[in-house]
């Protein structure tokens, strides 16, 4: 027996912001019959769908609700990695997706290498403090090391500097990222942290926050409809998602707060 597509899939959420704003071409179940001549057509709504997963990962990036863990080698001599989008993944082929923000980094050395195998993780620092432990910048183009120990989004910037720089090419460095859909490859699939496009496609995060995506949508299209009505009860209907997630990811997205781990290194429970 098959089962039916969630009723939050791009698809039938496409035709959500259709029936919702009273447009033209709802087909539930199946590829919505609006055309390129209506007041919504379909590369508006699968835009404005687009758009808002892009606002609701951007507004909800400290609750850990959408994350992803990627990874990439490392180049000779580099000091800093792009974010927008990642750098190819560790095959040299496969697209990784763009980030919004780091959340955890790590660096593993090459097995056959010194400490080969080893999984290190650095320290994500702010603009500030990167510039100290790099003496303002002086040692930042001239510091390589067999691992990185602090990284960093100066200012916001789509990248990861990281000091010391790589010396080796072939490490991996794996990120814990919120995905940025907007920017990420349409290469990359929505799993993987890519934009909507296919049909059955669906958002990273909890089910129970996917028709915030639908409310951002019919905000929009109904303030463009002239619907000040409904596009205002879609926006107090998408803030209240983006509050609910908010929530939710707080207590979600750290674990058990009641759990204690003891670290066998320093013989004191984590988080302590």
């Amino acid at each position: 027996m098959s089962l039916l597509a969630p009723i939050t899939s791009f698809q039938n959420m496409q035709n959500l912001v259709l029936w919702r704003t009273r447009a033209r071409g709802v087909n539930f179940g199946n590829t919505p019959s609006n055309s390129s001549n209506d007041q919504s057509p379909p590369i508006l709504v699968q835009g404005l769908l687009n758009a808002g997963y892009s606002e609701f990962l951007s507004r909800t990036l400290d609750c850990g609700i959408a994350v992803l863990k990627c990874q990439f080698l490392t180049v000779a001599n580099a000091t800093a990695y792009s974010l927008r989008p990642l750098p190819l993944y560790t095959d040299g082929v496969t697209a990784n997706p763009a980030a919004i923000r780091v959340l955890e980094g790590t660096y593993t050395t090459q097995v056959g290498g010194e400490n080969g195998g080893y999984e290190y993780k650095f320290d994500l620092v702010s603009t500030k403090r990167f510039g100290a432990v790099t003496g303002n910048y002086t040692r930042r183009l001239s510091w390589f090391g067999p691992r990185v120990i602090y990284g960093s989004q100066l200012y916001g910037r789509p990248q990861l500097d990281v000091a010391p720089g790589t010396a080796t090419a072939g490490d991996t460095i794996s990120l814990t990222i919120v995905p940025d859909p907007a920017n990420s490859p349409t290469t990359v699939p929505v799993a993987s942290g890519g934009p909507l496009q296919a049909a059955t496609d669906v958002p990273l995060f909890p089910q129970q926050f996917h028709m915030a995506l639908v409310e951002y949508a019919v905000w929009q299209a109904a303030m463009a409809a002239d619907k000040a009505q409904t596009a205002q009860l879609a926006k107090e209907a998408f803030e209240k998602y983006v509050n609910d997630a908010q929530c939710f990811g707080a207590n979600f997205g750290n674990g058990d707060p009641e759990c204690s781990v003891l670290d066998v290194y320093a013989g004191i429970p984590l988080g302590e």
